[in-house]
């Protein structure tokens, strides 16, 4: 848990940087320079035994991040922070979906521990839905479907006792080739990143939010449950929202905040406390 809280914690900050400072610049070439920074981060960890079983790992970094990406930098172009935030609720409800149908293993009791924290989320960041273009709507939720699709594989393709660090070269080459043939064929190339603000931005995203960031989210999905993992992306958004009050002077409800805070951290805990009886019950069991 404790991967995932300061991974939340790097992201926070994400949405507003984007927003603000980068509206310039051709968004699959955000994404380009991301992903590329992040892969330089992680070279040195490359094997020189190159195994089949690192093309997954090629694979699952191109959903969880390269295509996810191109749909989540092209939504700032149609709709504001403040939607954005609100559209990311509906990730959990992606991954307990795509663990059942991939994974066959349904849990009722997930289900509504999932469609809980969503309802904190939308708590916190309730706004006009009719400000946001349709386009805009589905771009996040394509951003969504990927990175909940990628969390899935990644949680359930990593092989146990393995050095993670090892694959994320391969993660993160998949990301970059698949944002490189985005802005070939999609991007502007006029769109440049000229002011130090921008360049300063696209490296907090590439170094620290990507190639930090995604390592430690990735590393901590193996250590919780699915309804954890699925829970925990919702907890984005109330960390998100204080970054930008403070430092960008954005508005919020303190009352909407606290009570949705709440209803999400209580629903991880909820899930917690099951796996541990869980365990106790199975240990009972073999004593």
């Amino acid at each position: 848990m404790t991967y995932l809280v300061i991974a939340t914690f790097i992201w926070a900050f994400s949405f507003s940087l984007i927003g603000s400072a980068l509206t310039h610049v051709d968004p699959y070439l955000s994404v380009v320079i991301r992903t590329f920074l992040s892969l330089l981060i992680f070279l040195p960890f490359i094997r020189n035994n190159f195994s089949k079983k690192y093309i997954k790992f090629i694979f699952i970094g191109a959903i969880q991040l390269g295509i996810m990406y191109c749909f989540y930098f092209n939504a700032f172009r149609f709709i504001s922070v403040s939607n954005i935030l609100l559209f990311t609720i509906f990730t959990p409800i992606y991954i307990i979906m795509i663990n059942q149908l991939v994974y066959d293993s349904f849990s009722l009791k997930s289900l509504f521990l999932v469609v809980i924290s969503v309802i904190g989320a939308y708590v916190i960041r309730q706004t006009s839905i009719e400000e946001a273009t349709l386009k805009g709507f589905f771009l996040i939720q394509g951003a969504n479907f990927c990175f909940g699709l990628g969390q899935i594989l990644y949680k359930k393709n990593i092989p146990t006792g393995i050095k993670q660090s090892t694959v994320f070269p391969y993660f993160y080459c998949g990301a970059f080739l698949v944002s490189l043939m985005a802005f070939i064929i999609l991007g502007d190339k006029s769109k440049l990143p000229t002011t130090s603000t921008e360049i300063m931005t696209l490296f907090y995203l590439g170094v620290i939010a990507s190639g930090i960031g995604y390592y430690l989210w990735n590393k901590g999905s193996t250590r919780v449950s699915v309804t954890q993992l699925a829970i925990m992306n919702n907890l984005l958004i109330p960390a998100g929202i204080i970054v930008n009050v403070v430092l960008w002077h954005g508005d919020f409800d303190t009352v909407k905040l606290v009570i949705g805070t709440l209803l999400i951290i209580a629903t991880s805990l909820i899930d917690i406390r099951n796996g541990r009886k869980v365990e106790i019950r199975n240990s009972s069991d073999l004593a």
